[in-house]
């Protein structure tokens, strides 16, 4: 019997057990039912944000006053997305987190799965882990724009399974940094199924990174009925008051079901008045609450005050802080429904609760718990922010406190909170420590520069300058306001100032003064001889020092690299090279375009190294997408079009020209838009598209003479020559020419030009050789120094021309012979069909007709294949008036390009298939293969075999040049 007693028991226990928890279920339906009950209109606003992030981007934010109910109906939404398998992400941030960087966007990813990251670029990746980890990323800073592109491409992985919602409740309390990683990452989400829900209260203003996110997005949360505010009182207090009760109530409150509840609360311990008397309540829910407060034990009220000092309230901090248990004061707490607790951590029921817990402390209650929670969290931004706070005068142990804590938020990405905590550390310092006190306001100004305030940079540095006693921070302000105004655009002058008066000061360090050297050189304009006298003096300092800063010593070396390849267009010397990777792999610069990798490529460029310019310019462009470089993204574009058009990808340099022309607007950077624009109508001109490359010049030409930018109006009028002359306008070929030449040599400018070729071009063609040959001159004073075979080949076809025009073609041969061999060591496709064009009207002056007509062909295929076609009528006229055109059957000669493509289509090869092994378009294929046909005089493809056997070795056009004599 006792074993069937026993049995018994624990069945019931069991029964009871399962009734426990479906109470508890049932409770939790009942509950919210009860809060959203009469929401219809604010639940179908939800509903409908649903449905649009089904299809693709939405934001929905609910507004409303304090206690109104606004989270009630975003958790309701929430759950509704929750149960359509989309992926959640939720922050709640309080009041004391709105100055703590990054603390909303902790919350928000906080609760991933560490797998979600593994997608991401390692530079990314370390940004996200820098928010989580609470550290940087070893000597390398995050940069702001870096953390918002991580949290964009994040966003967008994480949507590519599913809907993602990004939730937000009391947006207001976002802290800044938050907010503007997060306004760059959501602007940006494109058509994915990215969504923002938030909730937030109306008279607080919005973190402003994030207001454009919500406007023309808001549903505002009003009052609610009286049967719903029934619902929620019986719910929450058990019992709800009368009818007549519930109406006046309702009329107090203004349909308030905070204010509602805590009257109804106030009600019951002093009664009800008669129905012809007022309602003795306050008008104002924080008195009303704060009378609750004041009823409160002392020992609660003490317990409370701590947690609602801090971000993130736990038991253990509470008690660690005051020294005493704490879990009876908060289960007294909870009990008054002021917070509710889950495994130690507490949060207040309602936001206002922690207020007016905050609110009715004295000054100096508040400053003590300021005190005791800066030590308990000593070593943190925020336990630096609260000895701040608990701060009543200047405290030197305390302000160093901060400057740690200000570093900590640079290396995390958060330049904007070591702007602010540096500034509460500058107004610490006592005021005899000036060496403090300066070399903080130059790390502000530092920081706010980086942010993104350069007006405030600019007046942190400048006041810097005019007020310290000490050279150090003079010299330090000016080369920070160097870099800040370089980007700026200024004139030279402006630089030059700054640099001279920075060199003027007594420098004994020589870290510092290298540094003042080094960025001198690198401020100074192309053709300066600045550059080459600070950048060697730079090195001469720092290969003195042992231990030399690595961020300086790149710095350093791009500048001397610049100078030493200036006019010569060298490689670089593959021993500086190395070394300034390897201190760039210390110490990155934050901007990729100021980095030694970033402008290797360009190096490389200039020196007729294709091949090993192009992993440079392509991997600048990839570091500059991964780490959200919007300023370096269009630099890396815009040497990639010139890149590709020299070497024969047109199609490739005009699809590279028109991205970097939308990311130049895109990004309001009109330095950037006008080189597009210039390597657009390069690329255009080439191509012969003669509208779109005059619609392209012209108006940019007006803009630069304007604007007094002398280098881009020398560029343009140098392209408009070439445009000139593909046409046959001479005159005006020449004309823009020289007008280019003369701007580069005003500037000082004595290296290569490539357009002075065409100068020479169109001054031999109006017959002015006297003038073609002065140009020639310059051309090979130039080329005196340095080895460059692209321009070694255009001096020798333009002293080609020279001496064919005087009559002198055995000479003429002979340079051309030269030419071509240039051309082998670095192959520009489009000169060496100019060059072949030359060799045939030389080749034709001698009545050679069969190796003019073989040159001309040579030309005429490079032409075709690029897609120039008023060069290729240029070479097809010339074969015209040696009366050997094309289509006369078995003695005609196929071109290079023809034969390759005849070739493999006789093994069988669809045009598709040809077009991907030549790396042309099927539509070149089926040209090509028509002029082939219509020379051997065949009509299919089943011929092909056939007819190409017949034809004498060498009868197709050879890949190199003819012999010229």
């Amino acid at each position: 019997m006792a074993g069937r007693d026993a049995e018994r028991s624990g069945r019931v226990a069991e029964k009871s057990g399962h009734d426990t928890a479906g109470s508890r279920r049932d409770a939790a339906l009942a509950g919210r039912e009860a809060a959203i009950a009469g929401r219809d209109a604010e639940l179908a606003a939800g509903d409908a944000f649903l449905a649009a992030l089904a299809k693709g981007p939405a934001t929905l934010a609910y507004e409303g006053e304090a206690g109104i109910g606004k989270t009630t109906v975003w958790a309701e939404i929430l759950r509704r997305a929750e149960a359509l398998q989309h992926l959640v992400l939720v922050a709640r941030p309080a009041k004391p987190e709105q100055s703590l960087s990054l603390a909303t966007l902790a919350d928000l990813l906080g609760e991933l799965e560490p797998e979600a990251f593994d997608g991401l670029p390692d530079p990314q990746r370390a940004a996200i882990d820098a928010v989580l980890l609470g550290g940087g990323s070893g000597n390398r800073p995050i940069q702001p724009r870096l953390l918002g592109t991580a949290v964009r491409t994040l966003l967008e992985q994480l949507a590519r399974t599913r809907a993602v919602v990004v939730a937000i409740d009391d947006m207001q309390w976002t802290d800044a940094v938050s907010a503007s990683v997060l306004g760059f990452a959501l602007r940006r989400v494109g058509t994915n199924r990215i969504g923002l829900l938030a909730a937030r209260r109306t008279g607080e203003p919005l973190p402003e990174p994030l207001a454009p996110a919500l406007t023309g997005h808001a549903t505002q949360v009003g009052p609610m009925s009286v049967a719903g505010l029934h619902h929620v009182i019986r719910q929450e207090l058990g019992e709800a008051p009368s009818r007549p009760a519930l109406v006046r109530v309702h009329a107090a409150s203004g349909g308030n079901p905070l204010f509602a509840l805590e009257i109804v609360r106030l009600l019951r311990e002093i009664g009800e008045p008669p129905a012809n008397q007022p309602l003795p309540v306050p008008g104002d829910i924080h008195e009303l609450i704060g009378q609750r407060i004041r009823r409160l034990a002392p020992a609660v009220r003490e317990s409370l005050l701590v947690a609602a000092s801090v971000a993130q309230p736990h038991e253990e901090l509470v008690g660690r802080v005051l020294g005493r248990e704490v879990a009876a004061d908060l289960e007294a707490a909870e009990a008054e429904g002021l917070i509710a607790l889950d495994r130690g951590r507490l949060t207040f029921r309602h936001p206002l609760f922690g207020a007016a817990i905050y609110g009715y402390g004295s000054a100096a209650e508040r400053r003590a718990v300021h005190r005791r929670l800066a030590t308990a969290l000593a070593g943190t931004e925020e336990g630096a922010r609260h000895g701040a706070l608990a701060a009543d005068g200047p405290d030197a142990p305390l302000a160093a406190a901060l400057e740690a804590a200000a570093a900590q938020a640079t290396q995390r990405g958060a330049p904007t909170a070591a702007a602010e905590l540096l500034d509460m550390a500058i107004r610490l310092t006592p005021e005899a420590d000036v060496d403090d006190r300066d070399r903080r306001a130059v790390f502000r100004g530092d920081e706010m520069a980086r942010s993104g305030d350069t007006a405030r940079a600019i007046a942190i540095l400048e006041d810097v300058v005019a007020t310290s006693p000490l050279p150090e921070y003079r010299v330090r302000a000016r080369l920070k306001l160097v870099s800040i105004r370089y980007d700026l655009d200024l004139e030279p002058s402006t630089l030059y100032a700054l640099c001279d008066a920075a060199l003027a000061e007594p420098i004994d360090d020589v870290g510092l003064l290298a540094l003042a050297h080094a960025t001198t050189a690198a401020a100074a304009w192309p053709g300066d001889g600045r550059i080459k006298t600070h950048a060697n003096e730079a090195m001469r300092l720092l290969d003195s020092m042992a231990d030399p800063d690595p961020a300086t010593l790149g710095l350093a070396i791009m500048a001397k690299v610049g100078a030493d390849t200036d006019g010569t267009n060298e490689k670089p010397d593959p021993r500086l090279v190395e070394r300034a990777l390897e201190a760039e792999r210390h110490a990155a610069r934050p901007e990729v375009s100021e980095r030694f990798s970033g402008a290797l490529g360009v190096f490389l460029k200039y020196a007729d190294d294709y091949d090993g310019a192009r992993p440079w310019l392509e991997q600048t462009l990839q570091t500059a997408i991964d780490e959200g470089d919007e300023a370096g993204i269009p630099y890396a574009l815009s040497h990639l079009p010139q890149l590709e058009l020299w070497t024969g990808d047109w199609p490739a340099a005009e699809a590279y020209a028109q991205r970097h022309l939308e990311v130049a607007i895109d990004t309001g950077l009109e330095f950037q838009r006008q080189t597009a624009m210039y390597n657009l109508a390069i690329v255009h001109t080439h191509q012969g598209r003669v509208d779109e490359a005059r619609a392209e010049i012209d108006p940019d030409l007006t803009t630069a003479h304007v604007q007094g930018n002398t280098s881009g109006e020398a560029l343009l009028l140098a392209t408009r020559c070439l445009l000139e002359l593909s046409l046959g306008n001479l005159a005006a070929a020449a004309r823009d020419g020289q007008a280019a030449t003369a701007i580069r040599k005003s500037m000082g400018h004595t290296g290569r030009r490539r357009h002075d070729s065409d100068v020479v071009e169109a001054l031999v063609g109006l017959g002015d050789l006297q003038g073609a040959a002065a140009v020639l001159e310059d051309i090979d004073e130039a080329n005196t120094v340095g080895d460059l075979p692209t321009h070694l080949a255009l001096a020798h076809r333009s002293r080609a021309l020279v001496q064919a025009a005087r009559g002198d073609t055995d000479a003429a041969l002979v340079s051309l012979d030269a030419a071509f061999a240039e051309h082998e060591r670095a192959l520009n496709p489009f000169d060496r069909g100019r060059t072949f064009l030359v060799l045939g009207q030389v080749r034709r002056r001698r009545r050679e007709r069969r190796l003019a007509a073989e040159a001309l062909e040579q030309a005429l295929a490079e032409f075709e294949r690029l897609g120039s076609p008023l060069w290729a009528a240029k070479a097809r006229e010339e074969l015209d008036r040696l009366g050997r055109r094309r289509g006369t059957g078995d003695s005609a000669t196929l071109t290079e390009m023809e034969r390759r493509v005849a070739e493999l289509a006789a093994r069988g090869l669809t045009n598709k298939e040809v077009a991907a092994q030549l790396t042309v378009s099927p539509k070149t294929v089926e040209a090509h293969l028509a002029r082939a046909y219509e020379k051997l005089g065949i009509a299919s493809r089943a011929e092909l075999g056939a007819r190409l056997t017949t034809l004498a070795p060498g009868s197709g056009a050879a890949g190199t040049a003819p012999p010229a004599s």
